[in-house]
């Protein structure tokens, strides 16, 4: 199908059946003497809420309908179902047109102002669209493979279980159905970016009406919806997150919520049951839906909400019963899968996970975070909101317990149960997983227009008073948290009884993470400006991922490679491994080594199985030369067999499986696959290494289980040894 005509198709297959849904659920007034009538909202409100609503019905529906129909998601299954959700939502607006009703807006000609918020939600939609189409050219995700399930399944039609079965990491079925419209339409358009800039134009849009609604103040709307556009923690997620789909829809439901009106509350149920089905976790926001459900509209609004979201959840009980064998069964966390004793108040419980104190005797950390994960948390968010957000939020709360404390418990209902839940986990030594935190960033939002509206209503010296006193306090509190000396709480035992792979951590990696984490400033100026930068400059063609703001590739070697430097004659280098590579200045010297090291030859070689004086377990170092480029990369990983053992869980010969899937990827960029040899856990002093130098080295050091953490040292080496140019910690997930 040409691109011009699957745009259009794709753009009236969600509207289309949204609008005429979110027309047939609201009131409408009757049309008075001159034949014109007026609703509650304007035309821009109608055609967004409208166009979202559709998106979250259509892309539930057809998930239904793929499961349990064996049939793919296509273009045409889309349309076929916007055509009959079309019809069904017509009748009702047909009979309510007859009784002299009002089914659609006024549309007035467009003011100044209309066009200032068009102009901003497209601009907000480039800017999302080109951030997460330029991560989506670098990696592969979960989500990413499930929704390729679900779009072609490799094996034909997909049957009701073919999606838990083939599940990749812990994915929910939420997270692929959101998106698989945007991959059905645009499989070779970077549909992720497609499906996050609608997440980028909804977070904006929803947060303005929610805020809105609350504070009444048009400025403070519009300053809440650009913080969160543009907001740099959203911003350092890498690729398809059910995260971000999570703060996209729950600023959907909060402007439903807020809005005050009894005939929104089934579409909050239903968005409500998108959030559990997009991540579970977000069960813990019903006491804040139910609570301002409750409070508005009564007992019967409280039915109107809960009774939709249940209906809503129908298929999502179904596929569980029919793939798990229990409505209630869920997919696994597999980040640590085998259950883990716990006990709270005396009573033992089992649980896929470690939990920290009160579930466990006493405070613990991760290894490898410098912190327990409750101050890991504030101190991100610090980080990247800067100091006077965190102020204007604390002050928000005290506006709000002065103003409004019927907003202010349901914004802490929001909040306090999941935020504590995430608080007390520790096992996440994956650092995508401190993106979770966001799905709570709408409550945030409310805190900081209501921070806003205070600083505009504050009036008379007590409330001059209270926000010195904030704005001294507040930032006083996280720096006091950011000094907390790294490693102050003891690392969690279980957690290397559960990884026999991982090597040891060392007090000068957790001194870096911890003086990284405490880098924070007043303002993110910053992150603003690597936001804008990324979204415009075309990804370099460099390596690594370090550890910046966003996690950005690279430019250091293609800097280096691109300016004049000469080849000079071959010559030898050893790589000591009988030093600890914490630095490889301290383990790389020139001349040739022992006549029992590794002689590299060139190309890539693998060593498995290598004794070492400075690790307990076996270690495992790839070595990749690439001539063209003129770089040299080592990596030093702790016990790799093992951890692919553990990662290739259930693959009859795991450690073979990884190896061909690398060897495919590498045949595929047309190159030669590694050289595997295993050294049965013999010593080994190290690699002897004859290259034309200067060449451009690059040293990882992976620290943790999931060999998605490493720390990396780059540089020149040439005949006189090694220069360090750059170090830092770096990221692939």
């Amino acid at each position: 199908m040409p691109l011009a005509i699957r745009i259009p198709l794709f753009v009236v297959a969600f509207a289309l059946p949204g609008c005429l849904l979110w027309a047939s659920l609201r009131p409408a007034r009757r049309v008075g003497p001159s034949g014109r009538g007026e609703m509650a909202e304007g035309p821009g409100s109608f055609v967004l809420a409208g166009s979202f609503l559709g998106w979250l019905v259509l892309t539930t529906a057809a998930y239904f309908v793929s499961i349990s129909a064996n049939v793919a998601l296509t273009p045409w299954v889309f349309l076929a179902l916007a055509g009959a959700l079309s019809a069904v939502a017509a009748v009702p607006l047909a009979l309510r047109r007859a009784r002299g009703e009002t089914v659609l807006p006024a549309f007035r000609r467009p003011r100044r102002g209309d066009l200032v918020a068009v102009a901003a939600l497209v601009l907000i939609g480039l800017v999302w669209w080109r951030n997460q189409s330029v991560n989506q050219a670098v990696s592969s995700f979960c989500m990413k493979e499930n929704v390729t399930i679900l779009v072609s399944p490799p094996d034909g039609p997909a049957d009701g279980a073919y999606l838990s079965r083939h599940v990749v990491g812990d994915q929910r079925e939420g997270g692929p159905a959101f998106v698989a419209g945007a991959a059905a339409f645009f499989p070779d358009l970077r549909w992720p970016g497609i499906a996050f800039a609608l997440c980028g134009v909804a977070l904006a849009a929803f947060t303005f009406l929610a805020a809105r609604a609350a504070f009444r103040r048009t400025w403070v709307a519009a300053a809440v919806a650009a913080v969160a556009a543009i907001h740099p923690y959203l911003f350092r997620i890498r690729g398809v997150d059910e995260n971000l789909i999570s703060l996209a829809v729950s600023a959907f439901l909060a402007w439903l919520l807020l809005a005050r009106e009894r005939s929104l509350l089934p579409i909050a149920g239903a968005a409500f049951a998108v959030l559990f089905n997009v991540r579970h976790e977000n069960v813990l926001l019903l006491p804040a839906v139910a609570f301002l459900a409750w409070r508005f509209h009564g007992p019967r609004g409280l039915a109107r909400l809960l009774v939709p979201a249940a209906l809503f959840l129908l298929p999502t009980f179904w596929r569980h019963w029919r793939a798990m064998g229990s409505p209630l069964a869920y997919e696994s966390f597999l980040q640590f899968p085998e259950p883990v004793e716990h006990s709270l108040l005396g009573v033992p419980f089992r649980f896929r996970g470690l939990l920290n104190f009160p579930f466990h005797p006493e405070v613990v950390r991760t290894p490898f975070n410098p912190h327990p994960t409750f101050l890991m948390w504030p101190l991100y968010v610090a980080r990247y909101s800067g100091l006077a957000f965190c102020a204007a939020c604390a002050w928000g709360a005290v506006h709000l317990w002065r103003r409004d404390r019927v907003l202010l418990a349901f914004v802490a209902l929001w909040l306090l149960p999941m935020g504590l839940l995430l608080s007390v986990l520790e096992h996440w030594d994956y650092p995508s997983k401190m993106s979770v935190i966001v799905v709570l960033f709408e409550g945030v939002f409310l805190l900081l227009g209501a921070g806003l509206a205070g600083v505009a209503e504050a009036r008379g010296a007590a409330d001059r008073a209270g926000l010195v006193a904030t704005a001294i306090a507040v930032p006083a509190a996280f720096l006091g948290l950011a000094a907390v000396p790294p490693g102050a709480f003891p690392a969690d035992p279980r957690y290397l009884d559960a990884r026999p792979c991982v090597r040891p951590e060392r007090p000068i990696h957790l001194a870096a993470e911890a003086a990284w984490l405490a880098d924070v400033g007043i303002p993110p100026a910053r992150g603003v400006g690597e936001i804008v930068r990324r979204a415009w400059s075309p990804p370099p063609d460099g390596t690594g991922l370090p550890r910046d703001t966003f996690q950005w590739y690279s430019d250091r070697t293609l800097d280096w490679v691109t300016r004049d430097h000469p080849l000079g004659e071959p010559a030898d280098v050893f790589f000591d491994l009988r030093r600890d590579p914490a630095w490889p200045a301290d383990a790389l010297r020139s001349g040739p080594g022992p006549s029992d090291a590794f002689a590299f030859e060139g190309g890539g070689v693998e060593l498995s199985g290598v004794s070492t004086r400075w690790s307990d377990r076996p270690v495992h170092v790839e070595v990749t030369h690439e001539s063209a480029e003129r770089t040299l990369r080592v990596s030093v990983i702790d016990c790799r067999a093992d951890r692919l053992q553990i990662y290739c869980a259930g693959c009859a010969d795991p450690r073979t499986t990884e190896v061909q899937v690398r060897e495919d990827e590498v045949a595929a960029s047309g190159g030669e696959p590694p050289r595997v040899t295993d050294l049965g856990g013999r010593a080994l002093p190290g690699i002897s290494f004859r290259l034309d130098l200067p060449v451009w080295l690059v040293f990882s050091d992976v620290v943790n289980w999931g060999a998605d953490v490493a720390y990396v040292t780059e540089g020149v080496l040439d005949s006189e040894g090694f220069h360090p140019a750059w170090s830092g910690k770096t990221v692939s997930n």
